[in-house]
């Protein structure tokens, strides 16, 4: 069914809901149940959530399944810091501060990687880490069709220990965690167990503790993120994008719940096969 047929639909299915029925869930449901029918589309998604939960390390899986590019707004803006150029300075003096670069700096940012990867074939995308403000989350969907929200979240104080354990590979570049988590289930939450996401040997000498992983850094930046995410989610929520996603377990047992999760949204036979050979294998 073309687009417009799919939205008379919907509009009539709205028009017929009982009064009782809020409206702005109905519009929410409608604009889901379009943008999901959109399968021929590379997707084109974002993955939402605060440091440390795991972004990278799904959303970067994710993008390798589907054969579409992970762009992830930390590694733009750390190359940016290794530069060593004006905007690079400014960049590092706010993240020893735990503060957020501004909006305008970020868009710029993945905007010119955005426009180098069309240049070079590439279709669709997975953010990584943006948007992070609601001024972004609004001129990114002006700039570029956005088909799903995945907020990731797990709890507070997994997240301090998950952020403190990080070590990032000099050599390779690739990103390891050493915490090793275990939190037995209360009446209210269930029980979290993550073991160390372990380097292999050949990494093992070129492990690096970020310069930003300090408890303190940490702390600050968990709580200007909350104070930004809140207005993105809503955002998200009322476009009838957002999808939240609870972690509680490692990768393995992770992925296939996600990959679950995501299959309504544009994912087909072959690539879910391809997912649950790659958490085999996590």
């Amino acid at each position: 069914m073309a687009v417009l047929q799919r939205l008379s639909h919907a509009a009539g299915r709205l028009n017929a809901a009982p009064a009782s029925v809020n409206a702005a869930s109905q519009v929410a449901e409608v604009l889901q149940s379009v943008r999901r029918s959109e399968h021929s589309e590379p997707p084109c998604w974002v993955f939402l959530g605060p440091p440390g939960v795991g972004k990278g390390t799904y959303s970067s899986r994710i993008a390798e399944i589907m054969g579409v590019p992970h762009i992830a707004a930390g590694d733009l803006v750390r190359n940016e810091i290794g530069l060593q150029t004006s905007v690079g300075l400014q960049a590092a003096a706010k993240v020893r501060n735990g503060e957020l670069l501004s909006d305008t700096l970020m868009f710029q940012l993945l905007q010119n990687r955005l426009d180098r990867g069309r240049r070079q074939g590439e279709s669709g995308f997975l953010l990584d880490g943006f948007p992070r403000t609601l001024a972004q989350a609004q001129t990114l969907t002006l700039f570029s069709d956005v088909h799903l929200a995945v907020n990731l979240h797990v709890r507070k104080e997994v997240l301090i220990e998950k952020c403190l354990g990080r070590r990032v590979c000099s050599h390779c570049r690739k990103n390891y965690n050493v915490a090793n988590i275990n939190i037995p289930a209360s009446a209210s939450q269930p029980a979290i167990q993550m073991p160390p996401l372990e380097a292999p040997p050949e990494c093992q000498p070129f492990l690096e503790t970020r310069s930003d992983d300090n408890l303190v850094t940490v702390q600050r930046r968990l709580e200007v993120y909350q104070e930004e995410a809140q207005p993105v989610e809503n955002f998200f929520k009322r476009e009838g994008l957002l999808l939240d996603f609870e972690i509680t377990a490692g990768i393995p047992q992770t992925l296939p719940r996600l990959q679950a999760a995501l299959q309504p949204y544009h994912w087909d036979a072959h690539i879910s096969a391809q997912a649950g050979e790659a958490a085999m294998h996590a």
